[in-house]
């Protein structure tokens, strides 16, 4: 049996909770969910610590479950709204981590109002700024140094690190940082370094390759009289929405991970931050047919959702070569495969949700699917384009299913 045939959309009751609350919408297992965070927690044992990046997925009710049965350690953030959800999904503060390069006098107040878990400084302008602020609200603050090393890792399929970009601070300035910190040790509680080489990485030891690298980082900070007492290896974890399937191997990165830390003679604590890996599986986009057309003898199978919903469909960060997105007919998988183009319901060229796919050949009212689209989906996408109503999300936790439904309309004026 292929990954594919094996998922849990074909154990549910999808066609009927599709007559309850009707298309398009997002399905969420929270058994899955639970079950991503175990096979981490076996794999990499208590000295790996898990967070979630928010911006991955940010439904309240997944992070309150999150929150309350203790799936993860802590919550990435990178916006004040963000900040907001994860709180009243009943994060404290000490449990999270604030990111992003563009963090406001604002964003950096709150977070040392209320004792942020971490701040993850990316430039020596905000080093500066939240120095400043410590010092006039005399609140210390714990800080993580984000670095950008100069060598980008190619097997991440969006590099962030190693390149000239927004994010973290470049090796030439290090020195000038650490200097900072060490003069102004009253107020800024040194907690170790940041460095997310990028996304969709999926061979294990270039994962730990990376890793490897660094921790050359942490020796030449420690080396400077600093103490690093986390290692924060950022996300990048491989996970395919696409066909063939595949993924990067837990157990490979964390063979090479041990090997590493067995080699240092001073305590380390890794974190990672994977926010595709963990809840990309739990959830799949689930759209109806509204119609099919064949132009120039092209087939087209137009959909009641689209891109606005599911951005993540065109697969613009994937090289393109033999993939495809992975689609299921949930009304007739048995059908004869055609080659098709799945279009949203957008007034766009853009709006495609799938290019020559070979799918049971779709008909007028179909279910198709998305599986491994729990992550990156709804909130990544443009919401607001042509004013569509937002999909219902359905959780379902083993037994029932919860409908719930975000409001991004373009009605909405205050």
């Amino acid at each position: 049996m292929t990954q594919e045939s094996q998922h849990w959309l074909h154990t549910l009751p999808i066609e009927s909770w599709v007559e309850q609350f009707g298309t398009p919408l997002y399905v969420y297992s929270l058994p899955t969910l639970r079950a991503r965070s175990q096979e981490f927690r076996e794999v990499f044992g208590p000295d790996v610590s898990l967070y979630v990046a928010m911006k991955a997925n940010p439904n309240f009710h997944l992070h309150r479950l999150l929150q309350e049965e203790s799936l993860v350690d802590g919550v990435d953030v990178a916006s004040l709204g963000e900040w907001s959800l994860a709180r009243e999904a009943g994060w404290s503060a000490s449990q999270l981590s604030y990111t992003g390069p563009g963090k406001t006098k604002e964003h950096l107040s709150q977070a040392l109002q209320e004792e942020v878990g971490v701040l993850c400084i990316e430039s020596l302008d905000e080093l500066e700024e939240i120095t400043q602020l410590a010092l006039d609200m005399n609140k210390p603050v714990k800080v993580m140094l984000r670095l950008n090393p100069p060598e980008p890792v190619h097997a991440f399929g969006m590099q962030i690190s190693g390149r000239p970009g927004p994010f973290g601070i470049d090796l030439p300035s290090l020195p000038e940082a650490i200097s900072h910190l060490k003069r102004h040790a009253r107020v800024l509680e040194f907690k170790g370094v940041h460095v997310h080489a990028g996304s969709q990485c999926f061979s294990a030891k270039a994962y730990a390759r990376s890793i490897q690298e660094q921790l050359k980082l942490v020796d030449q900070i420690e080396e400077s009289g600093l103490h690093v007492s986390t290692l924060n290896v950022g996300g990048g974890l491989g996970l395919a929405s696409w066909v063939p399937y595949k993924t990067i191997s837990l157990k490979g990165i964390a063979s090479h991970l041990r090997g590493m830390l067995a080699e240092r003679n001073k305590p380390l604590r890794i974190r990672l931050e994977p926010g595709r890996w963990l809840l990309g599986p739990t959830g799949a986009y689930v759209s109806r047919v509204v119609r099919t057309k064949t132009s120039y003898g092209q087939t087209f199978c137009i959909m009641d959702g689209g891109i606005h919903h599911l951005y993540e469909a065109t697969l613009s960060d994937v090289p393109q070569g033999k993939i495809r997105p992975w689609i299921e007919n949930l009304s007739r998988p048995q059908a004869p495969l055609q080659s098709v183009d799945v279009c949203g319901s957008l007034c766009t060229t853009r709006d495609r949700l799938g290019r020559n796919v070979a799918l049971p050949q779709p008909q007028k009212g179909d279910l198709l699917a998305w599986p491994n689209t729990g992550a990156y989906g709804l909130s990544a996408s443009p919401l607001l384009f042509l004013g569509h109503d937002t999909p219902m999300e359905l959780l379902f936790d083993g037994e029932a299913v919860s409908p719930i439904r975000r409001r991004f309309r373009i009605q909405e004026w205050s």
